[in-house]
């Protein structure tokens, strides 16, 4: 356990790289345009200010669950149409 005067641990480069896809990833999951990018750009702020969350913070919490939603699917549906023009 760290003491009072113990210097912040950076964090390692896996838990960077789970902060940024949560940023993307977060884009994605439908909330309100302005909501996602504000979300999308604090995970990316401590990502790049690069010292370790603890296991009970917050933004690791919201991490967590930003990485276990489902991506809702948004793409629209194609049509077919046969080779000669036939639908």
């Amino acid at each position: 356990m760290r003491g009072p005067n113990d210097p912040p641990r950076t964090m390692d480069p896996h838990e960077k790289l789970k902060l940024r896809s949560a940023s993307y990833r977060v884009r994605k999951l439908g909330l309100p345009p302005a909501m996602a990018e504000l979300l999308a750009k604090e995970l990316l702020t401590w990502e790049e200010f690069g010292y370790r969350l603890g296991t009970s913070s917050l933004v690791r919490k919201a991490v967590d669950e930003i990485m276990t939603y489902t991506i809702p699917h948004t793409e629209p549906e194609r049509r077919m149409s046969g080779a000669v023009g036939y639908e």
